[in-house]
């Protein structure tokens, strides 16, 4: 049995009953989350990153300037990731950059739209996994790297989010950088930040949809879509060195 059939049965014989997050990003699921991005009004989150971005490149060139390699963790369209990578490349004659991404599906298009942006000055490593194996194998590469990870760490539980920045740790050399971004909204705006994850125009519940469309479509499985209703939960942990995070 393969690893992703086997983390599908662990949380389907769960109590509770669960499906792993990253089991939303197939192609479709991948094309769905950059919808949501780009169109939901009230998910502030991606707005805010790229605008802090902007408002660092600058500053934030000068620190990464020795860097010869961009681990993208999550990568997605790599939109956010360009700002960097289109400054860096001023002074660089070339760079590699390995995209990590659970579907391989949407990282080869990915993949493919970055080599025609950036030619040769752009050697592309592609990894279609997730964190912890990719991880695993960036740990090999030798380059003074930048490990860049925007957005997700939120939508993670306590003990992932842990597990993943170890690993992360555990993987970076002494010359090695961390790019992370963190959703740092007061946890009184609960109302503020539930919506934002779950917004109710519907583009964010199409996408959460999308793990069981998939085991309709990969996993010849016949469930009713109609049987669900999606909510989410901003879980704030009242000890201090808890953080909190979106539970959908």
């Amino acid at each position: 049995m393969d690893n992703l059939k086997r983390e599908l049965l662990n949380g389907l014989s769960a109590n509770p009953v669960h499906i792993p997050a990253w089991y939303r990003y197939d192609e479709e699921g991948s094309r769905l989350n950059d919808i949501c991005m780009e169109q939901c009004k009230w998910y502030y989150f991606h707005r805010f990153e790229r605008k802090i971005l902007s408002d660092i490149l600058t500053e934030l060139i000068e620190i990464l300037k020795d860097s010869r390699m961009i681990v993208d963790l999550g990568s997605g369209n790599a939109s956010k990731t360009m700002l960097i990578l289109d400054k860096l490349l001023n002074t660089h004659e070339s760079l590699t950059y390995v995209p990590v991404d659970i579907s391989k599906d949407f990282l080869s298009k990915t993949a493919a739209n970055l080599k025609t942006i950036y030619g040769n000055k752009l050697e592309i490593q592609p990894i279609g996994e997730e964190y912890m194996a990719a991880l695993r194998k960036v740990k090999t590469m030798t380059d003074k790297k930048i490990i860049v990870w925007f957005g997700s760490l939120q939508s993670l539980s306590y003990e992932k989010q842990l597990d993943v920045l170890l690993e992360i740790r555990n993987t970076m050399q002494v010359d090695d950088k961390l790019l992370i971004t963190f959703d740092v909204t007061d946890t009184s705006r609960k109302d503020i930040i539930e919506l934002s994850y779950l917004d109710p125009e519907g583009y964010s519940e199409s996408f959460y949809l999308n793990s069981i469309h998939r085991l309709n479509r990969e996993m010849n499985a016949n469930v009713d879509i109609s049987k669900f209703k999606i909510k989410n939960e901003l879980v704030a942990n009242s000890k201090s060195d808890n953080c909190s995070y979106v539970n959908v």
